[in-house]
């Protein structure tokens, strides 16, 4: 198999995993997973003949997961076709991630009941919304020791931020605030 960029066929995709499985028509249980190179490049070996379901069982951050489940026939000559389509002995099976879009949203939980910025730690904080692919996110982060609060990995869209748990001594912020990770992966914070 062969993974590229869906919008640019020269870029190829390094650490996509794609499983095959299935039952050969001899009966034997196929279920093998690789992992694509840095040239985009994975090969299923020994695979007897049979009909098998291909599919993308994760993709790297920076990937969407592809979703489509490919249909894959060996025959008893070792010809392969996928999805009807005959794959030639040079000729690999081309699979298409669409590029991610993500970000970082990070702030300060500082407590200023004396007049001063005093860090607050184990603060636990709810990111939710959906992303600009239709995912539901719901993620949660703790303030550190330094009061930093840091939600890795969000996909593009806008989000509401909501302070969840607060330690004992300091009182809860009830008020929600809007967030967002902007189509070129930018973290920002509303109000």
């Amino acid at each position: 198999i062969h993974k590229q960029n869906a919008n640019d066929a020269n870029e190829a995709v390094e650490g996509a995993k794609y499983k095959l499985s299935g039952t050969s028509d001899y009966g034997t249980e196929v279920n093998e997973e690789v992992t694509t190179g840095v040239q985009g490049d994975a090969v299923f070996e020994g695979i007897p003949k049979g009909t098998y379901t291909l599919k993308e069982s994760y993709s790297p951050d920076d990937w969407l997961l592809d979703e489509t489940k490919y249909t894959v026939k060996v025959d008893s000559t070792g010809k392969i076709a996928c999805d009807e389509k005959e794959i030639g002995k040079t000729e690999k099976i081309m699979l298409k991630d669409f590029p991610r879009i993500h970000g970082n949203i990070s702030f300060m939980k500082y407590s200023t009941a004396r007049g001063e910025n005093i860090p607050v730690t184990g603060a636990k904080f709810r990111l939710s919304g959906k992303s600009k692919y239709g995912n539901e996110i719901m993620m949660y982060a703790i303030s550190d020791t330094n009061g930093r609060v840091r939600f890795n990995n969000v996909e593009y869209g806008s989000y509401k931020i909501k302070e969840v748990e607060t330690p004992k001594g300091y009182i809860s912020v009830s008020k929600e605030y809007g967030v967002s990770i902007s189509d070129t992966g930018f973290g920002s914070i509303d109000g």
